[in-house]
């Protein structure tokens, strides 16, 4: 009589282990589906996030570190472009793994950043009267997202300003503001900036780099 018991309580546990699995399988098909709608219209704030308060502050940054603040010691004939070639070089030799690629692309657009023909000397000079463009997004890149999903977090804004979409611009004195798609055209137009070129060894292993 206990056997008979102890075998009913077996298979009991068995078909509750059954039916856990049975709707975990269906709450994972049912997440994925969510993410799936979601995804895309998510995807336009994170990718504008990543360009406005990471990536972008991070390479004026690399570009500031490259003569400690001090513009004199930089060849005069340099561009922003040099400059930023000149901090990677500098972040390769350096004991820590070197900078990802994807750091130097728009995350919207998977495309490089387009640097403006600036003189290197325009991010250590303080005494200009406005800050200058020196590194963008390609236009348009940055969508609108959805209609019911238009106003993400504040911590996902420019320092300072209120969110909105649009292209991100770093400028000189390392503020990053977000232009409308005309606007940022208008400025390519203007002052005709190029996609930033980076030699591939300086993204190579360190071990295919040795001899």
């Amino acid at each position: 009589m206990g056997e008979k018991s102890q075998n009913t309580d077996h298979s009991i546990g068995f078909r509750e282990i059954c039916t856990i699995l049975l709707a975990g399988t269906v709450f994972t098909l049912i997440l994925s589906l969510l993410i799936s709608a979601w995804g895309s219209p998510l995807k336009a704030p994170i990718h504008s996030l990543l360009c406005i308060r990471d990536q972008q502050p991070f390479i004026y940054e690399m570009m500031r570190g490259v003569s400690s603040g001090e513009s004199s010691e930089l060849p005069p004939e340099w561009t922003v472009a040099d400059l930023i070639r000149e901090a990677v070089k500098l972040d390769w030799k350096a004991p820590h793994p070197p900078t990802p690629e994807r750091c130097f692309r728009c995350r919207a657009a998977g495309q490089p950043y387009l640097v403006f023909p600036a003189s290197a000397s325009v991010v250590f000079d303080q005494s200009l009267p406005e800050p200058v463009p020196i590194l963008m997004c390609p236009p348009g890149e940055h969508g609108k997202g959805a209609p019911w999903f238009r106003k993400p977090p504040k911590f996902a804004s420019a320092p300072g300003e209120p969110w909105k979409y649009g292209t991100p611009v770093l400028y000189s004195d390392g503020s990053v503001k977000v232009l409308t798609t005309e606007d940022a055209e208008k400025l390519v137009k203007e002052l005709s900036p190029a996609p930033l070129e980076l030699k591939k060894p300086d993204f190579r292993t360190r071990q295919e780099a040795e001899p």
